[in-house]
């Protein structure tokens, strides 16, 4: 993967041969701010002189790694929310700093993740009032980084009305073309990170920081400080879960190997690889809509589908229930009684 634990520093290494950037650092946090920034640099988000060789061995002691939300958003704090007296702009883009982690290169947030992040507070119930609100934190932050010159142009971000957003899902066809390609590029946590998130319905943070130890009795169990909504849930593990996790039974985290910097640069590759990159809604908190869809195809209840997702909210899991096939048959079924009950008196024109 691109960041080793080399016990007392992190390596990051991308590429190969004359292309290989290899840089050692004595956090991950610098490592992963390292990486945000090569992969912006590769992706030409982010222009360098430098060569690649040039770039392992430039000294980034004392110096910032690219300029991050982290810092923008304390630049906004100053200049403009502190001469408000409410405390609510600070608040809410807190939230939003939570979900990118602040050591991400503003030149790194596009339309995609932006609409990743926007699923992801629908789905923890957040009203469209509620999610403008992030929305507008993000763009002020934004906007900032555009005065300070640190990046060109601000991403494209649509506002949310009450109701309207779609919900992406994966068949089974899809699912089997996504994995094959997975084992294609050689992303094998991203694989096996897709299929536990499909089966358990996990949120993104949820699985990353979920750890080995608390699978017991063919249970994946969370806390209340480890979920959304702050309340301990527990699913169980299909057979193809509990095979991913006895694999990786050795690990602290189900997912050492992966970060949210690993998983975010590894899916835009198999968004690319896919000819994704125009499907805005492609995007990980998807693969949690693929779990909530297929219970629903299944015919679960909506009390169900509630606990097992953890939605704080029934009106969310109500997104769903249009795909319940049995829904529609009752329908059905009630048209046609009706019509026997009253036949006698039904004439045809």
């Amino acid at each position: 993967m691109p960041i080793y634990d080399r016990g007392n520093s992190f390596e990051v290494c991308i590429g190969s041969g004359e292309n290989r950037f290899r840089k050692s650092f004595k956090s991950r946090d610098e490592a992963e701010k390292s990486f945000n920034l090569e992969m912006a640099i590769r992706k030409g988000v982010v222009k360098s002189s430098q060569s690649t060789q040039e770039r392992c061995k430039a000294t980034t002691v004392g110096k910032p790694i690219g300029n991050t939300l982290k810092d923008a958003y304390d630049i906004t704090v100053k200049d403009t929310w502190s001469q408000n007296k409410s405390t609510a702009h600070v608040k809410t883009a807190g939230s939003v700093l939570k979900f990118f982690g602040g050591s991400i290169p503003v030149q790194s947030i596009t339309s995609i993740l932006i609409r990743e992040m926007v699923e992801e507070f629908e789905d923890d119930g957040n009203a469209g009032g509620t999610v403008n609100a992030k929305i507008s934190a993000l763009s002020m932050m934004l906007k900032t980084s555009a005065a300070e010159g640190w990046i060109d142009s601000i991403p494209y971000m649509k506002r949310r009305s009450a109701g309207t957003h779609r919900i992406r899902w994966m068949d089974a066809e899809e699912e089997l073309k996504v994995l094959a390609t997975c084992e294609k590029l050689g992303l094998y946590s991203l694989r096996d990170f897709i299929i536990v998130a499909v089966d358990t319905g996990f949120r993104r943070m949820e699985l990353l920081d979920f750890q080995v130890k608390e699978f017991r009795n063919g249970m994946l169990g969370l806390h209340p400080d480890e979920t959304k909504t702050s309340k301990a849930r527990a699913v169980p593990a299909t057979n193809r879960v509990e095979a991913i996790i006895e694999e990786r039974w050795d690990n602290t985290r189900l997912f050492d190997d992966l970060t949210v910097a690993t998983l975010r640069s590894n899916w835009a590759l198999l968004r690319e690889t896919l000819g994704l990159q125009e499907d805005s809604q492609f995007v990980v908190h998807s693969l949690r809509h693929t779990c909530a869809s297929r219970m629903a195809m299944q015919d679960k209840t909506a009390e169900f589908i509630q606990k097992w997702m953890g939605h704080a909210s029934p009106l969310t899991t109500a997104r769903y229930m249009h795909l319940a096939p049995n829904k529609l048959l009752e329908g059905k079924l009630a048209l046609d009684a009706y019509r026997e009950s009253f036949k006698p008196r039904l004439k045809l024109a």
